[in-house]
């Protein structure tokens, strides 16, 4: 390193450092302005500071490097790497709590298949490598994983067939959507300046009047001279829809269940 300094002209930088032993790290520092430490195989090159948090974490072994799910999660790979990519099992921790969240509205066949997976979680790792006969790509995916995103998205497909709350729900999400988008539309032609009835963005083609009464949801439209108010709410709570949802001149679209009420401003931004 005083090398490179040198190299780059600022040799002279070389005359403030200071020399720290921090465990098997030597720690360079330069006036308190910046450090380097060769930690493990890594150069760590960044303010003071950080560089004494990465050395004490290498000596307390709390890095990554020091973990033993990914030192063994990498013995696939070569020993000469040129990158490499590692996902804790902390994904799929989180991916089987999704499901577990899931299974009351399953398919009895798949609840069963899912619960046979075992909880136990491993990581994702991948590689590039070059071994003289190109570049080498690798992945390597838990095999839980794949079978639960695979089951998990099966699940929720099957609950989205049509008719059902759910897919009512995203339709709804969807319609909210394009009067806020026909609102704009027609703001800037035919309302001269002013947002529309449901009937005027209808009668100028901004909006479908089938999407309105097939999906079971009632919508209603309040306008303002400075903006409009869009409301979803289910036909029948429960059975059509549990979500209500409200969407104004921002394009933001807000809901939760609220017993068929309607919703507000108040509401939490939805997911589609």
């Amino acid at each position: 390193m005083p090398r490179v300094f040198e190299g780059l002209g600022i040799g002279e930088a070389n005359f403030l450092a200071q020399n720290e032993r921090r465990g098997d790290s030597e720690i360079v520092s330069y006036a308190g302005i910046f450090s380097y430490a060769f930690i493990g195989n890594f150069l760590v090159l960044s303010d003071s500071e950080t560089v004494h948090k990465v050395a004490d974490a290498n000596m307390n072994r709390t890095t990554l490097g020091a973990n033993n799910t990914f030192r063994s999660a990498r013995h696939w790979q070569p020993r000469q790497t040129l990158g490499e990519i590692y996902v804790s099992p902390v994904l799929m921790e989180g991916y089987q709590e999704q499901i577990g969240k899931q299974a009351a509205s399953m398919d009895q066949t798949m609840r069963d298949f899912l619960m046979k997976l075992s909880p136990k979680a491993s990581a994702i790792t991948y590689t590039l490598s070059h071994e003289g006969l190109g570049s080498l790509h690798e992945l390597h995916l838990p095999k839980n994983l794949v079978l639960a995103m695979v089951a998990g998205t099966s699940a929720t497909m099957s609950a989205m067939k049509e008719g059902s709350p759910e897919m009512n729900e995203m339709i709804a999400i969807s319609v909210l959507h394009m009067i806020a988008n026909g609102e704009e539309n027609y703001k800037k032609t035919a309302g001269n300046g002013s947002y529309g009835s449901i009937d005027d963005l209808v009668e100028h083609k901004m909006l479908g009047k089938e999407m309105l009464d097939k999906y079971g949801y009632r919508f209603v439209i309040s306008t303002n001279p400075h903006g409009f108010e869009a409301v979803a709410t289910p036909v029948e709570y429960g059975k059509s829809g549990k979500r209500s949802f409200f969407t104004d001149q921002s394009g933001v679209v807000r809901g939760d269940d609220k017993g068929g009420g309607p919703a507000t401003l108040a509401d939490k931004p939805v997911e589609q």
